[in-house]
């Protein structure tokens, strides 16, 4: 049962969840939201002026965020707790002339007649003009290289035809009630979609024949998706439309259980092993117990921030300032600290290790310099686009590149003292797959694809030939369920068999255990047996006789593997990895400890042990807010030396060199990013494909959340968010060429190399709304009152008026959400959506929308 309570003008003043966790609201006279009391006790604050717009908002840690509005309701100024301004001015139809960022940058924005947007001038001068037609389509966009882009539409606004600079073209067509029913890509590959009930995908059709097939309960829900090869993966729902048992392709069965809340209270794998959960009154989780008793435990600030986190092998602490950005972040011995600008860009980074790494940002946001430890800077050069175009990697050593008129790179030159060094030149097809490779050096790569882009061969330098073999799925290696035979044991029982997946691929064998774990894989060479816990994480692994043990902290990061008398401790930047270093076994040697008891205590004595003179230290530093490496920092104090990688397209170092441009390591790749030749040997570089990293111990390399499998390009472990990455659990991409996946999770393709457009790209695939689609407002009082939970009374206290906009073709309707709430989404879906971003009734923008 939820309860509600009203006042006497009928306003909610609290709401009590079905496991008495109560949210409150107050109110002033007029009915603005002046307080939302959150059942964890924590409020936000919110003071109108007299014509109720917010003029100060404060969050539960106490910061205020300032605004200030014109005469005409229109938002001028954001002053943010730390200071920090940001500038609105229009013009007299109200419409956003000008946005002025807290470092000074101005954005400009120009309009027609009819209030279209017809050219949009950055903090640089850079202009992108726009033009429409007669009803305010887009049908032309010309960006500051003056590279055009035309859109077509049919008589209902519907986008048709899509014509790329390079004159490649991408068309869509529709149904009668506007669903997208046939896309046709750049290789005029075309993929087909076909619809049920309201509007919900019930069979998708590949350029290649083959079909995923979606199906529903009663209430439009997904419960099932039958793969290629005809295999079905079932969800299975409570009355409130949770899911509480996932079954997949093969049988195997995960359950779910909730409180009354509807959190999530226990998962359990197919293996029988079940995880306990403890939340908060928030839902945030406060403590994981696995089977064994071995806990992890979280701690949160009043504003939601993860503050400290701790399992028996590590703690975590985190420090933030008044804007919710990280500003430290203790990793037992290790400690790295970021400031930042006006802006949020991180402009210093210290760590333990002894190194800073400061950047300089331009006008538009994007790196301009990189200074390690106060040396000569990186510069970097961009074209109008925002894309990379020239870099001073040191005063003898620069870098050139150069790309197509769809933005791909076409061409990589590095020089030293002007003279040429080596270069790399990259060709595509229409669809932007990489089709050749030619290194000045290392020799010409050719690609082949599919329809669907998945590559199916490789001519190497050395004119062999690999080819790929996928399956209707998309998987190479192809795998049958052996089942052992019952057998009777005393007293007349009977016990099941032993049950395993196994398959072959390329000579190698591979086997894996219910919970969809790789346990063994073997040639005539190598023999490697894989032990996993209870959460997905490998702990031990076994080839030909070594043992490697592999320790996380609870957030998944790798915390250290131990082999050949070596530990090997690895530092972390968020998710990426930061540095390592080295201790001899003997001096990390860790105190006998019970796995019970307070997991912070446990681990800062490990810790303690932990604290031995590190060997071997290295550090990575990264394009910003990429994992794509720039420079190799290795060794310490006057032994320390610099080394600048040389990625491809895709983000793969194939080179190292020091600052005169010698090289120090060079290697040549197969497809799927194993080395396959390698040429110079005299730096150590574990880094692969982006978010990768080589452990020869197991030939395996480990992706953040899971490990990869070179030799078959695929993971060995199935995919963390289920369904929610796609239907192939253990796929990395169709291609490594031009896709990426640095989290393990999900694959994305990203073809720039500006700063800008790669988070353009990465909200994208994020699905994350980025301007407006026009149209009439939609009032937030139109939202029906069942409706208006949370992140409603979010919008009212932040001045909010509208709830989005409403398509000019009078279907389709957007929700834009400037906070974060609950997501009641599939198990291991992240928790919250972190920031604004749009609802919608099936995610298509019907006509219905809700909020929690």
């Amino acid at each position: 049962i939820t309860i509600y309570e009203y006042d006497e003008c009928g306003r909610t003043t609290a709401v009590v969840d079905p496991g008495g966790r109560r949210t409150e609201y107050a109110y002033d006279e007029r009915g603005n939201l002046l307080k939302l009391t959150r059942p964890d006790g924590a409020s936000i604050q919110t003071e109108f002026d007299v014509v109720n717009k917010a003029i100060s908002i404060s969050d539960p840690n106490g910061a205020q965020w300032q605004q200030n509005w014109d005469r005409r309701g229109l938002l001028v100024e954001q002053v943010t707790p730390l200071g920090n301004v940001s500038r609105y001015e229009y013009d007299e139809h109200g419409q956003l002339v000008a946005f002025t960022n807290p470092r000074g940058a101005r954005t400009e924005l120009a309009f027609d007649a009819v209030g279209n947007l017809a050219s949009l001038t950055d903090a640089l001068g850079h202009r992108t003009r726009f033009a429409y037609d007669a009803l305010g389509n887009v049908t032309g966009k010309l960006d500051p290289l003056d590279h055009k882009t035309l859109y077509r539409y049919d008589a209902k606004s519907r986008l048709t035809d899509v014509r790329l600079p390079s004159g490649a073209t991408v068309r869509c067509g529709y149904d009668a009630e506007d669903n997208l029913t046939r896309y046709v890509d750049e290789n005029r590959a075309e993929t087909k979609l076909e619809y049920v009930g309201q509007g919900e995908i019930a069979r998708r059709i590949q350029p290649d024949g083959y079909s995923v097939e979606y199906h529903y309960d009663t209430e439009e829900r997904l419960i099932g998706v039958t793969n290629q090869r005809g295999e079905t993966y079932h969800l299975k729902r409570d009355a409130l439309g949770r899911i509480v048992e996932e079954v997949d392709y093969w049988g195997q069965a995960r359950r779910y259980a909730y409180d009354a809340s509807g959190y999530l209270n226990s998962s359990t794998d197919p293996l029988e092993r079940t995880i306990g959960f403890a939340t908060d009154p928030l839902g945030r989780i406060l403590k994981k117990t696995l089977p064994d008793g071995f806990v992890e435990s979280f701690a949160y600030d009043a504003n939601g921030n993860l503050v400290e986190t701790a399992n028996p092998h590590a703690v975590i602490k985190r420090q933030f300032d008044a804007e919710g950005r990280l500003t430290e972040e203790a990793q037992g011995a290790f400690t790295i600290r970021n400031s930042y600008d006006a802006s949020g860009n991180r402009v210093v980074r210290e760590t333990s290790l002894g190194n800073a790494v400061a950047y300089e940002f331009d006008a538009l946001d994007q790196a301009l310099a990189v200074c390690i430890n106060q040396d000569e800077p990186i510069r970097i050069e961009r074209d109008a686009a925002g894309r990379i175009a020239r870099e001073q990697l040191s005063p003898h050593l620069s870098r050139q590149f150069g790309y197509s008129a769809d933005g791909y790179l076409t061409e990589q030159a590095v020089s030293t003292n002007g003279s040429p060094l080596f270069a790399t030149r990259f060709e595509y097809d229409p669809a932007g797959n990489l089709t050749q490779r030619g290194d000045s050096q290392y020799g010409v790569d050719v690609y082949r694809y599919d329809p669907l882009g998945r590559i199916t061969e490789h001519l190497d330098p050395q004119r062999r030939i690999t080819r790929y073999l996928n399956d209707p799925a998309g998987d190479r290696l192809r795998t049958r369920i052996v089942e052992g035979a019952r057998q009777r044991v005393a007293g007349g029982g009977v016990v099941e068999g032993e049950w395993s997946r196994e398959g072959e691929y390329e000579g190698t064998y591979y086997r894996f255990d219910r919970a969809g774990n790789l346990v063994e894989r073997r040639d005539g060479e190598r023999n490697l047996r894989l032990v996993w816990d209870a959460n997905q994480r490998l702990v031990e692994s076994y080839a030909n006789g070594t043992v490697t043990r592999y320790r996380y902290d609870p957030l998944g990061r790798r915390l250290f593997k131990e082999t050949g008398g070596k530990r090997t401790l690895f530092y972390w930047d968020g998710d990426a990895l930061v540095g390592e270093s080295v201790v001899a076994l003997d001096q990390a040697k860790e105190p006998t400890l019970a796995v019970a008891g307070n997991v912070v205590a446990i681990a800062e004595r490990r810790e303690k042990a932990h604290r031995a003179t590190p060997q071997e230290v290295r550090e990575y530093v990264y394009y910003p807010e990429t994992f794509e490496p720039l420079v190799l920092i290795e060794g310490t104090g006057d032994s320390q030396r610099l080394y600048h990688y040389h990625n491809d397209q895709n983000g793969c170092p194939t080179r190292l060199t020091d600052a005169s441009g010698d090289v120090k390591w060079g290697a040549s790749y197969t497809a799927w990013g194993q080395i396959s030749e390698l040429h110079v040997n005299g730096v150590d570089n574990p880094i692969r494909l982006q978010g990768q990293y080589d452990d020869p111990d197991t030939f395996l390399h480990f992706n953040r959340n899971r490990y990869f499998d070179p030799l078959a390009g695929a993971y060995i472990t199935q995919d963390p968010l289920g369904l929610f990455a796609g239907t192939a659990r253990y796929i990395y991409a169709p291609n490594a060429q031009t896709w990426i996946d640095p989290l393990g999770l999900s694959c994305k393709t990203v073809k720039a190399r500006s700063r800008t457009d790669a988070l353009r790209q990465a909200q994208e695939h994020a699905q994350v709304p980025r301007m407006s689609k026009g149209g009439r407002p939609i009032g937030t009082e139109a939202l029906n009152e069942t409706s208006r939970g949370e992140n409603w009374s979010k919008m009212k206290a932040a001045g909010g008026t509208k709830l989005g906009m409403e398509n000019p073709n009078g279907k389709n309707k957007w929700f834009e959400h400037p906070d974060g709430h609950p997501d009641a989404g599939l198990p291991g879906v992240p928790a919250h959506h972190g920031g604004g971003h749009v609802h919608s009734i099936n995610g298509k923008g019907e006509e219905v929308v809700f909020t929690w």
